[in-house]
């Protein structure tokens, strides 16, 4: 979901800063990334991990933490009532987006278990076909909210009207240990952690146009 919200808005304004720099971004799952920033392959990894990941020869420099909220397009039933029940949501055709590990997976399985129409669709690895599907407003999906409201999209989607308990993961920057004196890697931090902030501090309508120079 990265790829599709906040990294391409943090390049687009690396192009205006005049930052002389030349960056690859590679998209992949968070257990491919850590492995090949521990082999040197990258410099640094944005992923969001496990609490019990272990971060031995690594420097975390966290982002933020992101809770997840259910979402619809805004044709979807559940998208214009005031309060929306758990019942609502087991009854509701679902997207789970990623391949959820045992722990990320509890915060859902109460939803599933013996409601019939439950979980129907996984996807792992790109957002674009949950996006086009939720925007179809036949489905729901938990998805992160900070990140769904940078969304480099020009389709409409709504957060539903859920108060349960939902999960939250953290987002940071992973580096190994004896990268922490590159200039680069500290530009680099310094630069997508004050973007973030202004990000989180301004209005949706300023975000966009956001200045970390």
């Amino acid at each position: 979901m990265l790829a599709h919200s906040l990294v391409p808005r943090f390049l687009a304004q690396v192009g205006s800063a005049r930052w002389r720099v030349a960056l690859r971004i590679d998209v992949e799952g968070p257990d491919s990334l850590i492995d090949r920033v521990r082999s040197r392959e990258i410099d640094a990894a944005i992923v969001q991990i496990e609490p019990f990941f272990s971060k031995e020869g690594l420097t975390q420099i966290t982002l933020f933490e992101d809770k997840r909220a259910y979402y619809a397009g805004p044709r979807h039933p559940l998208a214009q009532k005031e309060s929306v029940s758990r019942r609502d949501i087991a009854k509701a055709l679902h997207i789970i987006v990623g391949a959820p590990t045992q722990s990320q997976a509890s915060g859902y399985v109460r939803f599933a278990e013996g409601l019939g129409e439950g979980l129907q669709i996984e996807l792992a690895g790109d957002v674009s076909i949950a996006l086009h599907l939720l925007a179809t407003g036949n489905y729901i999906a938990a998805l992160p909210q900070f990140v769904m409201e940078h969304l480099c999209d020009e389709r409409q989607f709504v957060r539903l009207a859920y108060r349960g308990d939902m999960p939250s993961r953290i987002l940071s920057i992973w580096y190994k240990d004896d990268m922490a004196g590159q200039p680069l890697i500290k530009d680099f931090c310094s630069r997508l952690v004050k973007y973030v902030a202004e990000l989180r501090a301004a209005t949706p309508a300023e975000a966009r146009i956001a200045d970390f120079s």
